[in-house]
């Protein structure tokens, strides 16, 4: 597997169930080498999280011309955003599936491709832990 990682900040929710790992045990180097995209020796490096670099989840036609009609009857404005980015881009003007995608990116159905499924949390928060 070939890629190179970049590092997003962002705030999540994480569901109730989501692993945590404390950093603070014996095994840390191990769980970092492991669980870490940069390390050689990671779980993604091994392959065993291709599925992040596929996609698996699409719209179909009928389904999100109906979507697009309905957020731009909700948001008049992204109507203009979307007229706009066709003058600006004509191979996107010309290609039905690019525009359609331009609306189903929008959608909380959109599945962002390559997002690592692991997360560090970069300092202690009230994150309700369950510990046995």
């Amino acid at each position: 597997v070939s890629f190179t990682p970049e590092s997003i900040n962002q705030t999540r929710d994480y569901p109730a169930g989501t692993a945590v790992i404390l950093m603070n045990q014996r095994t840390n180097r191990v769980i970092a080498a492991l669980l870490e995209p940069h390390a050689p020796d990671s779980f993604v490096r091994w392959g065993y999280w291709n599925t992040i670099f596929e996609r698996k989840e699409y719209g179909e036609d009928y389904v999100l011309e109906a979507i697009a009609r309905e957020m731009i009857a909700q948001n008049p404005e992204l109507k203009n955003e979307f007229e706009e980015a066709l003058a600006n881009d004509p191979e996107m003007a010309a290609n039905r599936w690019s525009r359609l995608y331009y609306f189903y990116a929008k959608t909380p159905y959109f599945e962002d491709l390559g997002i690592y499924p692991v997360g560090k949390l970069m300092k202690a928060t009230a994150l309700p832990l369950v510990t046995e």
